[in-house]
């Protein structure tokens, strides 16, 4: 009676695991199929088409090194933060010894709260940062597609001569 058990236990086992595995399987593809209708493709601009296309392309470069331009807080920030970096490391060194010296409670409270200033000023400086950052990356992606799409029409041009 017990090996009819274990039987049937290793039967209902090995049945999950095949349906798991394959139900797993199942929703990758169909995840991946979905993900990738979703993305818009460059395609290739008709030939009658072509000098209107140049020249807003033209508008729009000059629009992307604008914005692309140097950020005032980023050269700020550019060059100050080896020398932040030095007085990070100084302060993190005093705080060492201080702790070392057993201070009171109040003492903590106090260089506890310089500490937070300290987090909010590379705080800052991180937030304006990544603001740059996601904005050249967006500006990234619109150039890699015209420039795809402008590939695409050169090809198409040599096909159809």
């Amino acid at each position: 009676m017990n090996n009819k058990r274990n039987d049937t236990l290793k039967r209902l086992f090995l049945i999950l695991f095949i349906t798991a595995f394959f139900s797993a399987t199942g929703q990758q593809t169909n995840s991946t199929a979905k993900d990738s209708t979703l993305v818009v493709q460059p395609q290739f601009i008709p030939a009658l088409k072509i000098i209107d296309k140049i020249e807003a392309e033209k508008e729009t470069i000059k629009n992307i090194y604008k914005e692309i331009g140097e950020n005032d807080n980023l050269v700020v920030i550019d060059s100050l933060l080896p020398i932040y970096s030095k007085f990070i490391k100084d302060q993190k060194n005093n705080t060492e010894n201080f702790i070392k010296a057993n201070p009171n409670r109040l003492k903590i409270t106090i260089l506890s709260k310089k500490w937070d200033g300290y987090i909010e000023r590379l705080s800052i400086w991180q937030e304006d940062v990544n603001t740059y950052a996601k904005k050249n990356s967006s500006l990234a992606e619109k150039i890699i597609f015209n420039k795809k799409t402008w590939e695409l029409t050169r090809a198409n041009s040599y096909f159809n001569t």
